[in-house]
């Protein structure tokens, strides 16, 4: 039976609640830019910036998902005994490992959830830059 005044259930289920107001606002920032940058007519400043904002901001927001499957699951994820940094940076690190698609191997997902998303990452990671530079060459005009 879960003791509703058990803090750490607390902290959990806020923890989660916050995480999943942060990604909707998240989805929304990075729909509301690439919006924007389908808009544009021609390449400038601002497009470029906003082209790597939301590359970031994907990275973030993978991070937020992978925190919620952590809380979910502690398991979720195999790090490194010699590793002694909080969860929260080792799943932050992941995220963006992931989404540059570098893959260390350091931090494995074990967890079904935790694979899934992390190959979703994979290939957004992959898909996003290549998409994005199609859309930056069709619109540069000399």
């Amino acid at each position: 039976m879960i003791n509703i005044y058990d803090t750490s259930y607390i902290s959990q289920l806020l923890t989660n609640i916050t995480n999943i107001f942060d990604a909707i606002f998240l989805i929304f920032s990075i729909m509301t830019i690439y919006g924007k940058i389908n808009l544009e007519t021609n390449v400038n400043n601002d497009v470029i910036r906003g082209g790597i904002c939301i590359y970031l901001m994907l990275g973030i927001l993978w991070y937020l998902f992978y925190q919620m499957i952590y809380i979910f699951d502690i398991n979720a994820f195999r790090f490194p005994e010699f590793r002694s940094a909080s969860e929260n940076i080792n799943l932050f690190y992941f995220s963006f490992i992931t989404l540059t698609t570098v893959g260390y191997g350091d931090i494995t997902p074990v967890n079904n959830y935790a694979m899934i998303f992390s190959n979703l990452e994979g290939l957004c990671g992959q898909l996003f830059p290549a998409i994005c530079i199609a859309t930056l060459v069709s619109l540069y005009k000399k």
